[in-house]
C-alpha cells in the first residue's frame, strides 16, 4: 500500500462472510473499507445455509445481548 491509501483492504459485499471478515479484520488494527450495493446490509444475500451460535460467539462475542 501507498502513502495515500486509506484501506488496507477492501471488501465488496455485506453478507454473512463479508460483515464476518470486515469485523474481524477491523478489530485488528486493518483499515477496512465494505462495499454494499444496497442501502442496507445484507438485502441481496441469498444465503440459504445454517450459521451455528458457536462460530457466531467466536466472531461476534455476545451478539445476543447486543455486546
Amino acid at each position: 500500500m501507498t502513502e495515500n491509501s486509506k484501506y488496507d483492504v477492501i471488501i465488496v459485499g455485506g453478507g454473512p462472510g463479508g460483515l464476518s471478515c470486515g469485523k474481524i479484520l477491523a478489530d485488528n488494527g486493518i483499515k477496512t473499507l465494505l462495499i454494499q450495493r444496497s442501502t442496507h446490509g445484507n438485502s441481496q444475500s441469498f444465503y440459504s445455509g445454517l450459521v451455528y451460535e458457536d462460530s457466531l460467539k467466536g466472531t461476534f462475542g455476545k451478539f445476543w445481548e447486543g455486546k
